[in-house]
């Protein structure tokens, strides 16, 4: 589920001031040596000891930003969440965690790329790399059967939980790029007439700008999305499926609610695998057939987790400013007050749910197989927040010529 914009929230975003606005640097986007910490070599438990004692010194000494440099190859996913956890931390006499910049100076692989990702505003100097895989495992010792098929499902379930928590992080900088590509999308329309919805516009537009490495993760997302659409298609055809969905939504289910539905949705999902399959000849449920079955389980219980209404008002009601036509909006604001909310959602969740799920699918193809990434790749995947050197459309620009910045 992404986090939203809250009252309190430091992050500034609204449209541009006017190019008259007065230039103020800003603490909150910009890295401060002074107060830093450097995460380098290996992540492991000794790197956790190492910094603990600058982390607290400047947890204690005001709740100004914290910045943190990068230049590792990875390692330990607990090491890195220690390290998270400890910058995170509020003050004794404040609940306000200090404000992360993250900055990734030379490499930012496997897990120092989670803690990268993880930053309230992530930078890349130029050149930098900046690598995700799937979680890894190593054993030295004989396993049998039953341990590899428990290994197997220990990884998987790190990786979803690593892509589930990276998307949550990560979601409000993707929509950013989408608002601020949104302009040029009639345009982008005319030449490529096959890019129907805003979607298709906006993933056309950014896989211009990426190189070999981003275009790669972009289409295994698309793949993976497609298959969304696929499954959710043969699904919601189920008029038992429809009524299971229906009683979710009206109130607490019964007790033997969600294993009814699941019994439902491995059916429909059967019923896809044979149909998919019908002109391979060599395939069986016992050759890959299961194993997909499984796979295809857990996407459509993600893809149902991603329809559930109480995010998808808060979703729309942070970026309904950016999206609504003026029309829209005043037609909106003509209802009762108790309407506006549900007409919101009709009009922004054809819009914004299936940029959501397309954001869903990169995050998890990033926990998968090896994917190197430029600083301009992560930027445009919404990964980072802004490039050292670079002029691009960013958050700081935004605060900066604000007179809200200080």
């Amino acid at each position: 589920m992404p986090r939203h914009v809250g009252a309190n929230s430091e992050v500034i975003l609204r449209k541009p001031a006017r190019a008259s606005a007065a230039f103020v640097p800003h603490s909150d986007y910009r890295p401060d040596p002074s107060r830093s910490i450097f995460v380098s070599g290996q992540i492991n438990q000794d790197l956790v000891y190492s910094l603990t004692p600058s982390i607290i010194r400047l947890q204690h000494e005001n709740r100004s930003p914290i910045t943190v440099y990068i230049d590792s190859p990875g390692g330990s996913i607990l090491a890195a969440g220690s390290i998270l956890r400890l910058l995170k931390s509020p003050a004794r006499d404040s609940s306000s965690p200090c404000r992360l910049i993250t900055v990734v100076t030379s490499l930012a692989a496997s897990s120092a790329a989670i803690l990268l990702a993880a930053g309230d505003y992530a930078i890349a100097f130029p050149d930098s790399l900046i690598h995700f895989h799937g979680t890894r495992t190593y054993r030295q010792d004989a396993i049998t059967v039953e341990e590899a098929a428990d290994v197997a499902k220990d990884l998987k379930a790190s990786n979803e939980a690593s892509a589930v928590s990276l998307a949550r992080v990560r979601s409000r900088n993707f929509f950013f790029r989408f608002i601020t590509l949104r302009e040029g999308a009639d345009a982008y329309r005319a030449n490529n007439p096959k890019a129907t919805t805003e979607k298709d516009c906006f993933v056309g537009m950014v896989s211009e700008k990426l190189t070999r490495w981003g275009r790669e993760v972009i289409q295994k997302a698309d793949r993976r999305n497609r298959r969304y659409d696929a499954l959710s298609a043969r699904m919601f055809k189920s008029p038992a499926i429809r009524k299971q969905l229906d009683l979710m939504e009206k109130g607490t289910p019964k007790p033997d609610y969600y294993r009814n539905l699941e019994a439902k949705m491995l059916a429909a999902i059967i019923a896809f695998e044979i149909s998919s399959n019908k002109k391979n000849l060599l395939w069986t449920f016992e050759r890959s057939g299961m194993a997909q079955v499984s796979d295809d389980f857990f996407l459509l219980t993600e893809y149902i987790g991603q329809h559930k209404n109480d995010w998808i008002e808060g979703f729309c009601e942070e970026w309904k400013d950016f999206i609504l036509q003026d029309a829209d909006k005043d037609a909106i604001e003509a209802l009762p007050e108790e309407q506006r909310k549900s007409a919101r959602v009709a009009k922004l969740a054809p819009v914004l749910l299936p940029l959501w799920l397309f954001f869903g699918s990169i995050c998890h193809v990033l926990q998968e197989a090896e994917n190197p990434l430029t600083p301009t790749d992560a930027f445009w995947l919404g990964l980072v927040d802004d490039i050292i050197g670079e002029s691009l459309p960013t958050l700081r620009k935004i605060a900066e010529h604000s007179p809200r910045a200080s």
